[in-house]
């Protein structure tokens, strides 16, 4: 599977990583690991959304909505606003700072 928009400003690496400390059955990981994937989706659909005027936000949920991995998202969205990278990296880090 394609790798979401915002993949290369939020590597996961490091936090699935973390779960190598633990015994875990093949199930219990993958779902951990899914239950990451989500938590940080979440998060940083969150910091867009803080970091777009309102009037974007149901444009660019539909977008991802369809098409998670459509890279041309990051394009639009930097169009809003040239930081939002930054901005999401920041949140990245902070999520695996926790």
């Amino acid at each position: 599977m394609s790798q979401l928009f915002y993949a290369h400003l939020v590597p996961l690496d490091d936090s699935v990583a973390l779960l190598d400390q633990y015994q875990l059955s093949d199930v219990e990981r993958n779902t951990l690991e899914e239950t990451i994937a989500s938590m940080y989706h979440h998060y940083i659909i969150d910091i867009i959304m803080q970091n777009i005027a309102v009037e974007h936000h149901d444009h660019i949920i539909e977008r991802i909505a369809q098409n998670p991995h459509d890279l041309d998202i990051m394009i639009h969205i930097k169009m809003l606003n040239p930081q939002i990278e930054d901005h999401i990296m920041s949140g990245g880090k902070e999520l695996n700072d926790r």
